[in-house]
């Protein structure tokens, strides 16, 4: 196909589920590249459910405004990764603006990404300035 006709193709646009599904395949293929990777979950904000199963979630301790991805391991500059997800037209509410402030006072890097990319270039950033890891060994009183 000529750069003509490719330049002339409109994508849609990706919902937030398929840009954190886009992020969350790149990180799981860099694990070993940088294994601080291994760590990086999602929080279920924003998933689709049934009201008995949203009201077991919020007495369990899902909170409302909580960003979409976090990393909970220092940085060089910050004690953790929040990643907020939205498209490009989506709006950030005010209870999630309210948790990123917050985690940004406490020293996390806290921020938005509105596609994989952005995602993707935002966590390898913050990973490539992480400390290495190292192996710690439990307390043997904990069970």
């Amino acid at each position: 196909m000529s750069q003509s006709i490719k330049s002339c193709i409109v994508r849609p646009e990706q919902s937030e589920y398929q840009i954190q599904c886009e992020i969350i395949s790149w990180c799981k293929l860099h694990e070993k590249k940088y294994p601080h990777l291994k760590w990086l979950h999602s929080t279920q904000n924003g998933v689709c459910t049934s009201i008995g199963q949203a009201v077991k979630l919020k007495k369990s301790g899902m909170k409302s405004g909580v960003s979409d991805l976090c990393l909970p391991f220092p940085s060089l500059d910050y004690s953790s990764l929040w990643l907020e997800l939205k498209t490009s037209k989506g709006r950030v509410s005010p209870n999630q603006k309210e948790f990123l402030s917050f985690v940004i006072s406490g020293g996390a890097y806290g921020t938005i990404a509105r596609t994989g990319a952005e995602g993707i270039d935002i966590i390898e950033g913050y990973v490539r300035n992480c400390r290495p890891i190292n192996k710690i060994i439990l307390d043997p009183t904990i069970r």
